[in-house]
């Protein structure tokens, strides 16, 4: 299982050759990317999917091809056809698919971010494993689950349970003004954010003070503003990677075992947002009164290195960790426009 900082992806065999997948628990159902659908004949239908950050997609449904996770054939039939050209810019790397939860849902599901392992069993955990840190989830409808929560101590709300989502907290409108209240439009950072196809969405982030499930307690969490109002509020992967994760969909349970010494969960100190393509890093937007916006990065420059070290030879996981240092760093950004090289310096400022 590879965790790049924005989503989880695990190899699958499709056609006789290993492809990414990513590890969704908040899309319905498995997807490929056009260039493997295209193999599969005519669409046998189409279904609607939902988008965090932009309207509804209507999605082409194929007959499913035989796709295998390690020794194991999964039990899927039908897969839709999704355009995954961004989520390969924003990770830098291969994605062909998504496993979604008309899989997932059939197994018990083990997320081990300390080892980097994902498991699929049809195992139960035994009896003598269901403690403290295991509450029930909750179906929701359209093949999702969720959980209980306690949100800065006194707004009780059901979480849909989204390993496709980056943050830790994404809040529909509603529960955003129930939990923030009349500060809700005022306070945060404006921030830029991207789904399926191009679209790019003015968003809000903020810290959460607090957060419960069961007996965990975690605080100071990135918390984000959904802008699609038909969104569920969900937990997202900033949440998970936190704990040693057991997702035992058939008896309707989640496990969350906290992890030793694990940080906090860091925010972009830039306003930068990065795509990469034929090796080339990218910027697709700048947050508005950012530390790359005062320092006069634009839409459509290429980085070509930070402090020194080429951006071509750093995975985009490492440029992300370099633009998350402590608040009142100095970064060199070596930039190209148009043609034109030039260098400025980010000074990182944590703005929640």
């Amino acid at each position: 299982m590879v965790d790049d900082g924005v989503m989880l992806k695990i190899p699958a065999v499709v056609f006789d050759q290993s492809h990414n997948f990513v590890v969704d628990s908040g899309c319905s159902t498995t997807i490929l990317d056009p260039l493997l659908a295209k193999r599969l004949g005519a669409p046998k239908g189409q279904k609607i999917a939902e988008a965090l950050y932009h309207s509804d997609l209507t999605l082409n449904v194929y007959a499913a091809p035989n796709i295998r996770v390690g020794a194991m054939v999964l039990p899927v039939t039908t897969v839709a056809e999704a355009n995954l050209r961004m989520a390969r810019l924003i990770s830098g790397d291969e994605c062909s698919g998504v496993l979604g939860m008309d899989v997932l849902s059939q197994y018990v599901v083990t997320l081990d971010f300390s080892r980097e392992q994902f498991y699929l069993s049809s195992e139960a955990p035994s009896a003598e494993s269901v403690d403290s840190t295991s509450v029930p989830m909750i179906a929701l409808g359209g093949g999702h689950y969720g959980v209980a929560a306690v949100l800065n101590d006194s707004h009780r709300l059901t979480l849909s349970i989204d390993s496709g989502t980056s943050t830790s907290i994404s809040l529909n409108r509603q529960d955003w003004k129930t939990v923030f209240g009349n500060d809700s439009q005022r306070i945060g950072r404006i921030s830029c954010f991207t789904g399926l196809g191009n679209s790019v969405q003015v968003n809000q982030t903020v810290r959460l003070k607090s957060l419960r499930i069961g007996s965990n307690l975690y605080r100071n969490l990135l918390c984000t503003c959904l802008p699609n109002p038909s969104s569920a509020s969900r937990i997202g992967l900033g949440l998970l990677r936190r704990n040693l994760v057991t997702l035992d969909f058939p008896n309707k349970r989640l496990q969350l075992i906290e992890r030793s010494q694990m940080p906090q969960e860091q925010d972009d100190m830039s306003g930068l947002h990065l795509l990469r393509e034929n090796g080339a890093v990218t910027v697709y937007a700048v947050d508005l009164g950012s530390p790359a916006d005062r320092a006069g990065i634009k839409v459509g420059d290429q980085i070509l290195s930070l402090n020194g070290e080429r951006s071509i030879q750093l995975k985009m996981q490492q440029i992300r960790y370099i633009l998350q240092q402590q608040d009142g760093m100095k970064i060199e950004v070596a930039l190209n426009r148009e043609g034109k090289s030039f260098s400025t310096v980010l000074m990182l400022k944590s703005l929640i």
